[in-house]
């Protein structure tokens, strides 16, 4: 789990990029990140961009990153406005994206050419 906190906006997407390496780096084979935003006060389009990025780095290593969204209606707003919310995988807290059951819906799949 990686908890934030605060504005996510390109002054702090770098962060969110390095802590999901660092947790695909050391982990002991999860099939899910969970990515807590309950404490994020703001997120603009930078912010949103690095959770779909995050989402591909993740799945890159057969990984899925959950979405915990919290209380804050901004973070909502910011993923429903920009169509996120129906890409991403996302939850209303963080017991529910850790007690959600694995699946394969957000890993990628290779296509024939």
């Amino acid at each position: 789990m990686i908890v934030l906190a605060g504005e996510l906006n390109s002054c702090t997407a770098l962060v969110v990029t390095k802590a999901i390496e660092a947790v695909l780096e050391r982990r002991r084979s999860p099939h899910a990140i969970v990515l807590d935003l309950a404490e994020v006060t703001f997120l603009s389009f930078a912010g949103v961009q690095v959770l779909h990025s995050g989402v591909d780095l993740a799945a890159a290593d057969r990984v899925t990153l959950r979405i915990a969204l919290g209380s804050h209606a901004i973070v909502q707003r910011a993923l429903t406005a920009t169509g996120m919310a129906a890409v991403l995988d996302v939850y209303p807290g963080r017991r529910t994206a850790l007690d959600a059951p694995a699946t394969g819906d957000f890993l990628p799949v290779a296509w024939p050419l």
